[in-house]
This record gives C-alpha cells, structure tokens and sequence, in this order.
C-alpha cells in the first residue's frame, strides 16, 4: 500500500512548477567537441534545479516528473528562451555556435510548437542553423503524423534535429532512417 502513495517530495515538485515557484531552475552548458582536432562545435543546454527547499533536484527525478504531470511545455520554453539567448550572446562575440537544447515527446505533439520555435528565433534574430532540437527515439514512436510534421517544418526551416541518447530506446536504424 506504501508504494501507491505519492512521495511528498514528487508532490512538491510538480507544484512548485505548476504555481510558477521556480526560483533555482536554470542551464548549464557542455561543450561539444569536434573531432579529431578537439574544437568546441557547440554546446548543449541541460536543465539544473537547486530547488530553495528540497535542495539540488537531479534532472533524472524532476523531469520525468513534469513529463507526467504535463509541464514539460513549460520547460521547453525556458529551455529555448535560454539557448537562443545564449546564441545571441555567443554571435555577438564573433561565435557561431550552435546550441543544442531537449525538447519533450509532448512539445512535439503540440501543433503549434513549430510556430513558437519560429517566432522565438525571428525576435532574437537568430540564424535558424544555430538551433538543434534534441529529441528522444521514443517521441518517434508516438502520434507519428503530429511529430513527423513539427520535425519537418522545422527541419525546412534549418533547425537541426538530432536523436539524443539513441540506442536506449526501442527504434531501429531502420525505422529512424525511414522516419
């Protein structure tokens, strides 16, 4: 019977982002190297939570969390908001970089998540190059229309879709290459 009740801490979580009490909540940033010369080719956006109360939050927790309370939405958007920030601010010092952030299978279900990703970009004024969406295998499994479509507008537009962690899921070359 204990295992059915939810932990409080879990409960803590998905409220404090649910009411906007995110105070802690930001990026860090790993390079990403080009190889063999060891260049910096970009850098890849991951969420940190220092949580006031509950202390550090490993994403491993808080997101699947929010994946199941529906909120990933939410953190896309701060994701993006940050990494075409970030890549304005890189442009600015003479950087062209690409940075790489996580989206959720559900952002991709949302029919107008292509144009919330344009419109971010076109008032940063952002090359759309500069933007790679990181998508789980397992988002391909889902409404393939719904997702085949936001990937293909946005690849038309020139943001780059790349497969973060592939070969943990349940897709095949075969069908990631046919997707």
């Amino acid at each position: 019977v204990d295992s059915l009740q939810s932990d409080p801490m879990d409960i803590r979580i998905i409220e404090s982002f649910r009411n906007d009490r995110i105070p802690g909540l930001g990026f860090a940033f790993q390079p990403q190297l080009e190889l063999p010369g060891n260049s910096v080719c970009g850098c890849e956006l991951l969420a940190r939570w220092n949580h006031p109360e509950l202390g550090e939050l490993s994403p491993a927790r808080f997101v699947p969390l929010l994946e199941g309370a529906g909120l990933t939405g939410k953190l896309s958007q701060l994701g993006l908001g940050e990494a075409v920030d970030v890549s304005s601010a890189l442009r600015a010092l003479g950087l062209e970089t690409a940075v790489s952030v996580n989206v959720s299978t559900r952002d991709l279900l949302e029919p107008e998540f292509f144009h919330r990703v344009a419109a971010l970009l076109r008032s940063r004024s952002i090359p759309e190059s500069k933007l790679k969406l990181e998508i789980t295998e397992t988002s391909l499994l889902q409404d393939r229309d719904a997702v085949r479509s936001n990937l293909d507008r946005l690849a038309e537009l020139g943001v780059t879709i790349s497969i973060d962690d592939f070969g943990t899921g349940y897709s095949s070359l075969d069908y990631i290459s046919r997707f």
